[in-house]
């Protein structure tokens, strides 16, 4: 092969222009590489945030929860003090009528008599730690008492 100086001009220009072009191409990776690192480490910033989040969330979950708990609790009380002050209700009923109240006012389903409600009335006033309210316009009809034990029930 011949080779001219026109020849030698052409391919030596030849090999710096795809030099030139790998160095652009090693330059563009290394751009890309770099833009890479930089979006993984904000996926872990923005990973590591959503961790915290969820972590608080959790916590606030477990407080409400614990929250419904003593609620849940509170309620059981309450339910187990009515059952309680229930019971000596019944017992009273039993003492005054001699039978379950059911029984003892089956006969009565259209109100109590007035005597039958100022006979209860009067048991319950000499009774040791029970109050008798009776409304002053039909005691037969509207008897209230509040169960004491050195407080309020």
């Amino acid at each position: 092969m011949n080779w001219n100086s026109q020849t030698v001009t052409v391919v030596c220009s030849m090999v710096l222009a795809v030099s030139a072009l790998g160095v652009m191409v090693q330059s563009g990776f290394a751009e890309i590489n770099s833009d890479i690192r930089a979006l993984h480490t904000r996926v872990n910033e923005v990973e590591s945030g959503l961790r915290q989040e969820i972590r608080a969330i959790e916590n606030r979950l477990d407080g409400v929860e614990n929250r419904i708990d003593g609620i849940e609790n509170r309620l059981d009380s309450i339910e187990n003090r009515l059952d309680g002050i229930e019971n000596r209700l019944t017992r009273i009923e039993v003492h005054l009528f001699g039978v379950e109240p059911e029984a003892a006012l089956a006969p009565y389903a259209g109100g109590l008599p007035d005597q039958l409600a100022a006979n209860a009335c009067m048991s319950l006033e000499a009774a040791p730690n029970f109050r008798v309210t009776a409304s002053k316009d039909s005691p037969a009809a509207y008897v209230l008492w509040t169960i004491f034990s050195g407080k309020a029930a």
